[in-house]
């Protein structure tokens, strides 16, 4: 049986690749959000804001919502919703 020593480089490696993923993953949430924003989603699902209409429906802790959604408004003047961000891996919009 072979074993496969994995080295103190290749596990920090592996966090900041699994940083890389998440900064992404959060990225494309907030750019969700912004869209979802702009359609004033919450008023049409009956919850009270975006942060509780994101909590319900991302499967996300109340306050995770309300930073993310806080991080979607400042940056929407910056940083509007690029239709790439919410497409699935792989998969461009629009193609």
């Amino acid at each position: 049986m072979k074993t496969v020593e994995t080295t103190i480089g290749q596990l920090e490696q592996l966090l900041v690749s699994d940083e890389s993923l998440i900064a992404r993953l959060r990225s494309r949430q907030i750019a969700t959000l912004q869209a979802l924003d702009l359609a004033q989603v919450p008023m049409m699902d009956g919850a009270r804001n975006l942060p509780e209409s994101a909590a319900s429906r991302m499967d996300l802790t109340a306050e995770t919502a309300k930073r993310l959604v806080e991080t979607a408004r400042r940056l929407i003047d910056h940083a509007p919703v690029n239709p790439r961000r919410l497409s699935p891996p792989g998969h461009e919009a629009g193609t």
